[in-house]
């Protein structure tokens, strides 16, 4: 066997690999969107509450809702708004949310959004847009907070795969 066939049998297992790889964390999030979305679908109530509480008028008492909040417009809208606009536009109510997450198409993403949402989930020293921003600060208002973010967090899994085949294909 030349070098030639070695190396491209080597990168045909490699982009095999990869493809395997990133089946199985397409299905693991799925999974947790599936999962999260159940546990939030009657819970309407809760989730007005939960940003209701969260309202004062100095925004660092809850600085990981209020980023939560801006994140899912983020993710639902493909636009990066403050958080009362945020709260108008996906997040006024439980019931507004839900329908919003109900009609949701995670393909919609654009690449734009795609690299502001990584500033959120990524810490990539000063590229980190909040670095509270995690499961175990959210956690703490909850289930529904953490189903929430749980939510937005497998939905970017899903978004980073996409993006990230395109740069793989870019580099074959």
């Amino acid at each position: 066997m030349e070098n030639n066939e070695i190396e491209m049998n080597f990168e045909d297992k490699r982009y095999q690999s990869i493809q395997e790889a990133e089946k199985k964390i397409l299905e693991m999030a799925k999974v947790q969107i599936s999962n999260s979305f159940e546990s939030l679908k009657d819970k309407a109530d809760g989730i007005t509450k939960l940003f209701d509480d969260c309202i004062p008028t100095i925004p660092t008492n809850n600085p990981q809702i209020y980023t939560l909040v801006t994140v899912l417009n983020l993710l639902l809208k493909n636009e990066y708004s403050t958080f009362i606009d945020s709260r108008k536009s996906v997040c006024l109510n439980g019931n507004t949310l839900l329908n919003e997450m109900i009609s949701f198409k995670v393909e919609q993403v654009n690449f734009h959004c795609y690299s502001l949402l990584k500033g959120f989930f990524e810490n990539v020293q000063d590229d980190v847009l909040n670095c509270n921003f995690i499961y175990e600060e959210i956690e703490r208002y909850g289930q529904i907070a953490a189903d929430l973010y749980e939510w937005v967090d497998s939905n970017f899994t899903i978004i980073s795969v996409k993006y990230s085949e395109d740069v793989y294909d870019e580099e074959m």
